[in-house]
């Protein structure tokens, strides 16, 4: 009998040997997919509290100094996909796919859309510069040629005016679309885009 009574002992030690694997294998298992649920909110919170701090322009001149593409929607609704080739203080340059350049308020850029990376618009990268401090008159008055062509569309009205560019003041832009003698001097504040024909 004591031979009987040592070998159940040890049977049931046996089983509970057994039973603890078992159950240290399920917390174990248990463990690593908390482990990853909190990786994943972490990662969660990590991107929020990105989120939370980013600003539009804060996106925009990363997209240029890292000359990522993106699809563009103006105040006018039109989107096209092109590079922000400079980010000034209150302007942005961008240049489409297809080469046209425009300047652009940024108070008209109404949204942006990152290009994915390894698409075959993304790989044509070309960072572009930034200039906080660079006002659009200035960026106008010191980097378009006199009678270089213009067109000018507002930003409250669906009409635009093309011409050669005579200049800027403090706020406002002079086009002269048929007689320089007659020149068309427009606020800046109600400029919707600026297409250019010639930049240097």
């Amino acid at each position: 009998m004591i031979n009987v009574e040592q070998t159940r002992v040890k049977d049931e030690g046996n089983d509970k040997d057994f039973i603890t694997e078992m159950e240290l294998e399920r917390l174990n298992t248990e463990l690593e997919s908390r482990h990853r649920l909190f990786e994943h909110f972490d990662a969660v919170k990590q991107g929020n509290l990105a989120l939370d701090t980013l600003t539009f322009d804060q996106l925009i001149s990363d997209l240029c100094r890292m000359g990522r593409a993106a699809r563009v929607t103006d105040h006018r609704s039109n989107t096209t996909e092109g590079h922000f080739t400079v980010v000034g203080k209150d302007f942005v340059k961008y240049t489409t796919l297809d080469g046209v350049e425009s300047i652009l308020p940024k108070a008209t850029v109404v949204a942006v859309s990152p290009i994915l990376k390894g698409s075959s618009t993304d790989s044509q990268r070309t960072p572009g510069l930034l200039r906080p401090k660079l006002s659009m008159v200035a960026f106008l008055d010191s980097a378009v040629r006199r009678g270089s062509t213009l067109k000018v569309e507002f930003r409250f009205q669906n009409t635009a005016v093309q011409g050669r560019f005579l200049g800027t003041g403090a706020d406002l832009i002079v086009v002269s679309p048929h007689n320089p003698k007659e020149p068309i001097f427009i606020a800046t504040p109600q400029v919707g885009s600026i297409k250019l024909m010639v930049l240097e």
